[in-house]
């Protein structure tokens, strides 16, 4: 069932989507806040991967991550806690409206948090709270889990804080320093702030409630103003809630999206059947993500997740099944990739604002292509936050039904004087083609690659490229796999790509691969005449007639000559790669046919040569169609 979307009403003419005045983002992601003439803003924080993991039991990739959030642009200041609450708790030689609160304790904060909360009307998961370590850590630093600088925003201590050098003992104004990479103030000095890092209700057990504080103050030295190290470095921890002290103060935080949009359920090996099915369509830099509820795919379309790769990220046709997993980035401190979320049953589009998408393929059987949407922040067409996307799903890939290829025909391209590009048309029982398959040799595969009686494996990527045409106008282009020739002209492919833009699979024809369709010029009842050269007798022409043709036949070892007339039988093969029959004598390293004035290349097979019979079972191109010579001729030599 698809999840609602609580929008309130309107009644615009503009018909544009009406979220209440606290959830209004501006431009640049922050909020503004006013209380009673104390002006606040709340600064965009967005999420950020603290871990990345592969669950063996489920080999599947799990990312955990800090969802994005909101912080207060400064420290809580006097005015704002005393319109908020009704006094002020700070110590009576550091008071003014535009200082900071303190000689506040965690209990005192929580209080704080709730009552505006309540003032301004918001609930639920966008309340004011106070913040964890991880987000106080995440925003000091940036936006990142990695300092990027000794203090918060700068190495140069005196630029961004109030310390026991620059301080001359006493809070200062907030906002007066240089603000760090998100524009927050004083995250070093000033006043220590508040975390809660606590699984107890402060409200209800404050004396097992328990917090620390971060960043340095006024009175502190440099090394308590670093926001580099481990989060236990910072400032050692105080234990109680009601811990009070005149150094001591806070900042706010709130929870960016206010619910959930779509929940993909969490990957699982052995669900079967599951909610969404997400099916991935690829054209270019851009990839569409079809999420439909789990009935026909094509008539059930819930929503469209449509992610565009920037100019100077690339990723191989968004290579689905990767070789363990890649990771993109929507976030806007680190941005791979931008892209929106529609809603199709209520028409509503979402900008997705930050997040983590990975892919990730396993070894285990069924576990290629999982996508993983990790707290996609989205914001809605007014720009408000007020969505997001989470969850994992293996992709829904859709698989090309071979059984009913009853022919399958290779022909040189023409087009390709090199004779590195092969086509294979598919055709049915009844003769109607279903696709042609074009897979051309890459610089560094050798032209031998096209011997069909040879088994041998090509690599889709680094061998060979392969695209298919269908008689309709559809296309494909494949980007992983194999084309495997298991020798007596049988082929089997394995590959994945995209047709028409939707992920395809194609998997082997049958377990002992697809038998190519040759044409095959029968010599029986022929009269053959063979040709040895005096000047270079381990060369053999072999008249066969009009049908077949022109043999010239050369002997791989030069030292040897052709027996004419053979005692019993004498057999000839084929040594096309010139290397594994290297200490036989009677090998033919190559072969050429020649017929009504156009050349071909002999490929594969034998030779066999009796007192007055010659009988060939040859195979190779020939006017760019594979053929095969067989049958027997009689014999006469010169």
């Amino acid at each position: 069932m698809l999840l609602a979307v609580s929008l309130f009403s309107s009644c615009k003419d503009d018909e544009s989507v009406f979220v209440p005045e606290e959830l209004q983002a501006m431009v640049d992601g922050d909020q503004q806040f006013s209380v009673s003439g104390n002006n606040f803003s709340m600064v965009y924080v967005p999420e950020v991967v603290v871990q990345q993991t592969v669950d063996q039991n489920l080999d599947s990739l799990k990312l955990v991550v800090n969802p994005s959030y909101y912080i207060m642009q400064t420290e809580v200041t006097q005015g704002l806690f005393q319109s908020t609450m009704g006094y002020n708790p700070s110590l009576s030689e550091y008071t003014g409206a535009n200082l900071p609160v303190n000689y506040v304790n965690l209990h005192d904060c929580y209080q704080f948090a709730n009552q505006l909360s309540s003032n301004l009307g918001v609930t639920g998961n966008r309340k004011f709270r106070i913040p964890t370590s991880r987000e106080w850590i995440i925003a000091a630093r940036g936006g990142s889990l990695s300092s990027t600088t000794e203090y918060s925003g700068s190495d140069d201590l005196n630029a961004v804080a109030w310390h026991n050098g620059n301080s001359s003992g006493h809070i200062h104004t907030v906002g007066l320093k240089t603000p760090n990479q998100l524009g927050l103030y004083d995250m070093s000095g000033n006043v220590s702030e508040w975390v809660n890092d606590s699984r107890v209700d402060i409200a209800q057990t404050p004396t097992s409630a328990n917090g620390s504080t971060y960043g340095g103050n006024y009175s502190s030295i440099p090394s308590m103003c670093s926001i580099s190290g481990t989060g236990s470095t910072l400032t050692s921890s105080t234990s109680s809630a009601n811990n009070t002290h005149y150094t001591n103060g806070v900042r706010l935080v709130q929870s960016a999206a206010s619910d959930t949009l779509l929940r993909l359920s969490d990957y699982d090996q052995a669900a079967g059947t599951y909610k969404w099915k997400v099916v991935p369509v690829i054209n270019g830099n851009i990839a569409k993500f079809n999420v439909y509820d789990n009935v026909t795919v094509g008539t059930s379309l819930k929503f469209e997740i449509t992610l565009n790769l920037v100019s100077n990220k690339t990723v191989s046709g968004w290579e689905l099944f990767p070789d363990g997993y890649y990771i993109l980035y929507a976030n806007e401190s680190n941005r791979d990739i931008t892209g929106t979320v529609k809603d199709v049953d209520n028409n509503i589009v979402y900008t997705i604002k930050s997040g983590v998408m990975a892919i990730y393929s396993g070894s285990q059987e069924g576990s290629k292509g999982v996508l993983n949407m990790n707290g996609m922040t989205l914001v809605a067409n007014n720009g408000a936050l007020v969505k997001s996307l989470v969850g994992a799903r293996q992709l829904s890939i859709s698989d090309f039904d071979l059984s009913g290829v009853n022919s399958l025909t290779p022909s040189l391209d023409p087009a390709d004087a090199s004779g590195r590009t092969c086509k294979f048309t598919a055709t049915n029982a009844d003769g109607t083609e279903m696709a042609t398959v074009t897979a051309k040799l890459s610089a560094t595969a050798p032209i031998s690659s096209w011997n069909f009686y040879k088994a041998a494996t090509l690599n889709i990527g680094s061998d060979v490229t392969v695209t298919a045409t269908t008689p309709d106008g559809g296309s494909a282009a494949f980007t992983t796999g194999t084309l495997e020739f298991l020798t007596e002209a049988r082929i089997s492919f394995n590959a994945t790509g995209t047709y028409n833009g939707e992920v395809y699979e194609v998997s082997t024809i049958n377990t002992t691969g697809k038998t190519l369709s040759v044409k095959t010029v029968d010599v029986t009842g022929a009269t053959a005449e063979a040709t040895v050269s005096p000047d270079a007798q381990y060369i053999c022409t072999v008249d066969l007639g009009s049908d077949g043709g022109v043999l010239e036949l050369v002997l791989k070892n030069q030292n040897v000559t052709w027996q004419f007339p053979a005692e019993g039988y004498k057999n000839y093969d084929m040594d096309v790669d010139g290397n594994a029959l290297a200490s036989a004598d009677y090998y033919i390293t190559s072969g050429k046919a020649t017929k009504n004035g156009i050349e071909g290349e002999i490929n594969a097979g034998s030779i066999t040569f009796g007192y007055n019979t010659v009988k060939p079972s040859l195979i190779g191109w020939f006017n760019s169609e594979l053929v095969e010579l067989t049958g027997s001729a009689s014999l006469t030599v010169k």
